[in-house]
């Protein structure tokens, strides 16, 4: 919805392995977790995430999933259970319910791997567990929330319900209207250079045109006392659900945290769990729609301080 300077990201280096973790890192094929890549087009890829896989994995104690490309684009499912459950009900199941979009098209390949956790990335090993909770419950949600927007008519409605989907966030992980607008000032300054647009004009002017065309319906969008007569109602109900579900699992993280059993502060671990719900919302380009959400909720915080501040000197 704002064009970004077109700019491919270097390389990530490969993660320092963790010494001595009791914790189990890679999981091949027949282990409890069972990792299948599905490669779909970017559109289709929502009707195999509602009509497919979401009656799946109803029944799963864990699972989650984001959209990738290497090159090809896909959707990698990852589902945790006993593996005779996992390979002789979910595998056959998975098999028959995307048989058919083999068979037209919409899907051109099923493929196995082997699931590399990112244990450093999320905290470490008292980190990886935790997150992979928060990815269950907003895969959920997502699913939930992709049921709800009908097609290409539903694009506009993404970005808006993913701006309300990242301040929730922030809100579950218990920060205050300062940190997030700290927190979000370093994710966005980060994106914009990765895409080269410090010194884009136009780019920046685009930005500033967006918000200020959007900020009555953005500031909207952040009241929750304005929830009940908002078109996007059951969307908010949905990110509620979704609240109540990451209360237990982020009290866990806090617990971790104060007694120093997590490798990165939760400060420094909200930007991937911020990045993930972008990845498996938004279609395509996610980064790119990053770029301008975490710019957008800059702009907004900074209003909201602007305006808290105004409120104390009257």
């Amino acid at each position: 919805f704002v064009r970004v300077p077109a700019n491919e990201p270097a390389a990530r280096p490969a993660s320092p392995r963790t010494p001595g973790v009791a914790i189990r890192r890679s999981f091949a094929p027949g282990s409890e977790w069972l990792y299948a890549k599905l490669y779909t087009g970017t559109a289709t890829a929502d009707q195999l995430l509602t009509e497919a896989i979401a009656p799946l994995v109803q029944d799963a104690p864990a699972w989650f999933f984001l959209r990738y490309s290497d090159p090809h684009w896909h959707v990698r499912l990852r589902i945790h259970g006993a593996p005779a459950w996992l390979y002789g009900e979910v595998m056959p199941r998975l098999a028959e319910v995307t048989q058919p979009m083999l068979d037209d098209g919409r899907m051109w390949r099923l493929q196995l791997d082997t699931y590399e956790r990112e244990i450093e990335r999320y905290g470490g090993p008292a980190g990886i567990e935790l997150a992979e909770r928060l990815f269950r419950a907003d895969s959920a949600c997502v699913v939930d929330l992709l049921g709800m927007l009908a097609g290409d008519a539903g694009i506009d409605a993404r970005w808006r319900l993913a701006v309300r989907g990242l301040d929730q966030l922030l809100d579950d992980l218990g920060f205050d209207l300062a940190l997030k607008l700290s927190l979000m000032r370093r994710i966005r300054d980060g994106f914009a250079r990765e895409h080269r647009v410090e010194a884009a004009v136009m780019f920046q002017r685009g930005l500033g045109d967006k918000y200020r065309k959007e900020r009555a319906a953005l500031d909207a969008l952040l009241d929750r006392a304005r929830d009940a007569d908002s078109d996007f109602q059951p969307g908010f109900e949905r990110f509620a659900q979704r609240s109540a579900d990451n209360a237990p699992i982020i009290a866990e993280l806090r617990a971790a945290e104060q007694r120093g059993a997590l490798t990165s502060s939760l400060v420094d671990l909200a930007p991937s769990y911020l990045h993930m719900h972008v990845n498996r919302l938004i279609r395509s380009a996610q980064r790119a729609h990053e770029l301008v959400l975490y710019d957008l909720l800059v702009r907004l915080y900074e209003g909201k301080t602007a305006r808290a501040k105004g409120a104390k000197k009257a």
